[in-house]
């Protein structure tokens, strides 16, 4: 009996889980030479505010869980490691199941990637991948993600 129960304990914590590695992949990172990580939940994004924020703005951070963005400056960053980082990242987006790839663009200007992830039919988590010669940034938005 307790072997079943801690068993349905960890399968009902193992979906949310999933959901919060991009974060924790990205809190990896937080402190190292080359890399900017900011990491909000509700309770920071007054911090944030500015004047000048649009009420569609802030009706649109109500809605969203957190904010991860990720700033890599690929010059001044060892290749090795970001390469490194850059392949951790597209194992966890391309992984099968994870998140689906709904937008691409790669030109001379760089590489844009969009990948969503759905839960009950809605939009849990969008994730922007935009790459050019000089950086690296990802930003992640987790909640009830209103793509217009």
């Amino acid at each position: 009996m307790k072997g079943i129960l801690i068993f349905l304990m960890a399968a009902m914590a193992w979906p949310l889980s999933s959901q919060a590695q991009l974060g924790k992949l990205m809190a990896k990172y937080h402190e190292k030479e080359g890399i900017t990580v900011t990491q909000l939940d509700k309770s920071l994004y007054g911090l944030y505010e500015q004047e000048n924020l649009s009420q569609e703005a802030r009706e649109m951070l109500q809605n969203l869980e957190e904010v991860n963005l990720l700033s890599l400056n690929l010059n001044s960053t060892h290749p090795d490691d970001c390469n490194k980082m850059i392949s951790q990242f597209r194992q966890l987006l391309d992984a099968p199941g994870k998140y689906k790839l709904i937008k691409s663009r790669n030109d001379v200007y760089g590489k844009q990637l969009i990948y969503s992830r759905t839960n009950e039919g809605k939009v849990s988590d969008l994730v922007v991948w935009n790459q050019n010669s000089e950086r690296l940034d990802i930003i992640e938005l987790r909640g009830d993600v209103q793509l217009n």
